[in-house]
């Protein structure tokens, strides 16, 4: 599947599961802890519109690249445990979030 294909997939699940995302964050689990955390961390620290605007489509597709993933099985987790957490200290470092 060529990359415009997988990102038109992508597009297409997102918008089927927009009611989901509407009822909490839950719906937006990535299933791994430390991910969890740095989506809710990213939110709080994108405050400013402009700033949003600009990181947001990454972050989007981060997300659900680590959603897609998680559901790989134990070891996908435990690696993605280890990403997130150098994720979220990066993240404190960002001076958007600051």
């Amino acid at each position: 599947m060529s990359q415009a294909a997988a990102v038109a997939l992508l597009a297409v699940l997102a918008l089927g599961c927009s009611k989901k995302e509407e009822s909490g964050t839950s719906a937006d689990s990535i299933g791994v802890n430390a991910c969890d955390e740095y989506v809710k961390k990213w939110e709080a620290c994108f405050k400013d519109p402009k700033a949003r605007a600009i990181a947001e489509p990454g972050f989007k597709e981060l997300r659900e690249g680590w959603k897609t993933l998680a559901g790989q099985g134990d070891i996908a987790k435990q690696q993605l445990e280890k990403t997130c957490k150098a994720q979220i200290e990066a993240l404190a470092n960002n001076p958007a979030c600051k």
